[in-house]
């Protein structure tokens, strides 16, 4: 066994939400602008990015009032006349506009699959704040809620996603991205029991002992709000057998938890595991995966 340390719940604030702005008319083809730009015109949907409905409608606004102007202008004289400062102004405007709004749009970190990802979006709340790189997440049958982390997707196929009043079984995958750049990538598995006992959530984390655990190994810790047994392995195979290995001589490619609520009625078995292109060159971080995980574990809460 080990050893149980009490914690303060993660900090949840409110913001104050905002309705998207919707965009006004105009005879130029400025989605084509903005697509060019951008390459993805679904940010501007996106419930993070009220700023980038604003600027819209101000450039709209603006090209608005050349329009016409501009229009008539460049009918009448020579291709010479473009060189006039009058036709410049904008142009030069909106490249400097788009070079600052790309710029922002990169920082506001909308490339993140985890708010492009229709079903992933589906479940997070961009209005609850939590530590950078995670979402607010509820579950489809408020059974319970989380930080998920950033750049990863949940799986909407049928046979590796589930929701029912008494259980949950969802699948998270990292953005393949990481695999390319890394060299390895993630996958975190979640399993959400309701109506249960504390006898039947210790025959759940011995299967989890016995499936993942070097020699039974693993700590307890207590929350506010939860208990949560957990520890992390070092997972091969040799010779077509897995083969469990201390995380202390061997960096972790495995976490598993088993978060139970106070009353016992309720638990979620979590399984994060970390995948390698080439093992011989997988440089994962011990300490910077395991403060993942743990963000992961102690942000869970129970909503019934």
């Amino acid at each position: 066994m080990g050893h149980e340390t009490n914690l303060r719940n993660p900090t949840v604030r409110m913001r104050h939400k905002t309705s998207p702005s919707h965009s006004v008319a105009f005879p130029l083809n400025l989605n084509s602008i903005f697509n060019n730009t951008f390459k993805n015109e679904d940010y501007f949907t996106m419930p993070k990015a009220p700023f980038f409905h604003l600027l819209r409608v101000l450039v709209e606004l603006f090209l608005l009032l050349f329009y016409d102007k501009t229009k008539h202008l460049m009918a009448r004289v020579k291709v010479g006349w473009m060189m006039k400062k009058g036709i410049w102004i904008p142009i030069v405007f909106l490249i400097v506009l788009g070079g600052g709004v790309a710029m922002a749009f990169a920082l506001n970190g909308s490339d993140d699959i985890a708010l492009k990802d229709d079903f992933t979006s589906s479940f997070l709340d961009p209005e609850v704040e939590t530590d950078e790189g995670f979402h607010y997440f509820q579950s489809e049958k408020n059974n319970f809620s989380m930080w998920f982390p950033a750049g990863y997707y949940i799986e909407d196929d049928p046979t590796l996603y589930e929701s029912k009043d008494h259980f949950e079984f969802l699948d998270f995958y990292e953005d393949q991205r990481r695999l390319n750049e890394n060299g390895f990538s993630g996958f975190i598995q979640l399993k959400y029991r309701d109506n249960m006992t504390d006898h039947r959530a210790h025959l759940q984390l011995n299967r989890l002992l016995d499936d993942l655990s070097y020699d039974n190994q693993y700590e307890k810790l207590q929350t506010e709000e939860t208990i949560i047994y957990y520890g992390s392995s070092y997972l091969t195979l040799e010779d077509k057998k897995g083969v469990i290995y201390d995380p202390e001589t061997h960096p972790a490619n495995r976490y598993f938890a088993l978060v139970q609520s106070l009353d016992y009625k309720q638990f979620i078995v979590v399984k994060y595991g970390i995948f390698c292109k080439n093992e011989k060159d997988c440089a994962i971080n011990n300490e910077q995966e395991s403060r993942f995980f743990d963000t992961i574990i102690r942000s869970i809460r129970f909503q019934k």
